[in-house]
């Protein structure tokens, strides 16, 4: 779930492939988390358990089947 997210921790989904930067860690029962884009924009994305798309990225990307974190060395692995 988004609570392991780690800030600076890079996050593509779908068919992205330039990471979003974690600004803002998920806390609490508020499972959101802040992302921050290529050009500085920011984006929140929002868990949606049980969903078969189980997130939400907003302002303008919408419902997503996967999230993936982009580590130090570039490897990709799914959340």
């Amino acid at each position: 779930m988004l609570s392991d997210l780690q800030e600076g921790e890079g996050v593509v989904w779908d068919d992205q492939s330039t990471p979003r930067r974690v600004i803002e860690t998920a806390t609490g029962s508020d499972d959101t988390a802040r992302l921050r884009g290529p050009s500085g924009g920011t984006y929140t994305i929002e868990a949606r358990p049980g969903s078969t798309q189980p997130y939400a990225i907003y302002p303008a990307v919408g419902l997503v089947s996967s999230i993936r974190v982009v580590t130090a060395d570039d490897a990709i692995e799914a959340v």
